[in-house]
């Protein structure tokens, strides 16, 4: 999750009252192998809605100057500006382990589908 507020110590229940979090995927990656272009092109092919609901919010954030102008570009070219956020990385909270690796353990889960 990332952080939005004051709240250090956010949980699934706190993020679904709407406490400014959101639900994300931390990705961490070898630059040797794929470069963050590479992950922006994976990442703005996908289809991005505006959601109702802040948890759900399509976001970037980014670490320095130089993923902020491949993010801008990125979005630029797909339209996307306005619909995706971009905003600097902000304190990272794991969510819950039962939320940890939820796909694998939740075979079923409406969100494979």
């Amino acid at each position: 999750m990332a952080r939005k507020t004051a709240l250090s110590a956010p949980t699934y229940s706190t993020v679904c009252r709407g406490d400014g979090h959101v639900e994300a995927v931390r990705v961490e990656y070898d630059p040797a192998v794929v470069s963050y272009v590479q992950l922006l092109a994976v990442f703005t092919a996908e289809r991005h809605v505006r959601k109702a609901r802040r948890q759900y919010a399509s976001a970037i954030w980014f670490d320095d100057a130089a993923q902020e102008a491949a993010a801008r570009t990125a979005l630029a070219e797909r339209g996307l500006e306005g619909i995706v956020e971009l905003a600097p990385a902000m304190e990272w909270h794991d969510a819950e382990e039962h939320h940890q690796d939820y796909n694998f353990k939740n075979s079923g889960a409406a969100c494979l589908r």
